[in-house]
């Protein structure tokens, strides 16, 4: 199966009108919502292609992807450092004139995407996922799992909420801070950074106690066995026919000499 397409030669660097896909290294361009694709090599102008940047402004109002979603894929399955990915609500304060308010609602699609820089001067929800950096600045609250393959900064006036994962570490700061956050370094409200992927955690006092409660009532409840188990016994011994040996008196008259 073939997708009809535009793109560019190879050979000339002109746009020229082909199909892409049919072979086994030539997988089918795909998905929904707004896209911004590269081809694999072989319909490449070239040695490295890579998804162009992908913005998306709405200076007076909100940004809302329901189940498309907003993705920049790769075909070869390698998106190397360089493509963006830019979503702008609303319009910060200046010059005497007030914000305009703006929320950023990603839906189940979410967005994917090399880096990923989010702004909204409201609210901020939804899937982002980021190869190299995401920023993800709300003027209000951020509810959302964000994922990211370099440093997560998130940063929000209101709560933040939700997970927060950075493989080259998470900085968040935020009036209320509910959310996980999960790195090698992360800081919060600019607190020093520490690790928060411990291979094994300490019992807390809630789990000790519940496990001292757990123990003892097992040895109550062996103890109330073994108690029970000797009445038994006791109670079978009783039933038991006993050998008793008498010991008693016999008397032996003899008849008188004659």
């Amino acid at each position: 199966m073939y997708v009809p397409d535009v793109y560019k030669s190879p050979t000339t660097g002109q746009l020229v009108t082909g199909q892409i896909g049919g072979g086994p290294h030539d997988p089918l361009p795909y998905g929904s919502g707004i896209l911004a694709i590269s081809p694999t090599k072989t319909y490449s102008w070239t040695d490295k292609p890579v998804p162009g940047n992908i913005s998306v402004d709405a200076p007076r109002g909100n940004i809302v992807s329901t189940l498309g979603g907003i993705d920049q894929l790769a075909l070869d399955g390698n998106i190397a450092a360089g493509p963006t990915v830019t979503l702008t609500a609303g319009t910060p304060a200046s010059r005497g004139s007030p914000a305009i308010p703006g929320n950023v609602e990603l839906g189940d699609g979410g967005v994917i995407g090399g880096t990923v820089n989010i702004t909204a001067q409201g609210n901020i929800e939804g899937l982002i996922v980021s190869h190299q950096n995401a920023t993800i600045v709300a003027a209000q609250n951020i509810n959302a799992t964000v994922l990211s393959g370099g440093t997560a900064n998130v940063s929000a006036v209101g709560t933040l909420v939700g997970t927060v994962v950075g493989v080259g570490g998470v900085s968040a700061s935020a009036g209320a801070i509910t959310a996980s956050l999960l790195g090698q370094n992360v800081s919060a409200n600019g607190g020093a950074a520490q690790s928060t992927l411990g291979t094994s955690a300490a019992a807390t006092s809630t789990s000790q106690a519940a496990a001292q409660e757990s123990t003892t009532e097992a040895k109550q409840q062996v103890t109330a066995a073994d108690t029970s188990q000797n009445d038994d016994m006791d109670k079978k011994d009783k039933k038991r026919p006993t050998l008793a040996r008498h010991v008693g008196r016999v008397t032996v008259i003899l008849p008188k000499p004659l």
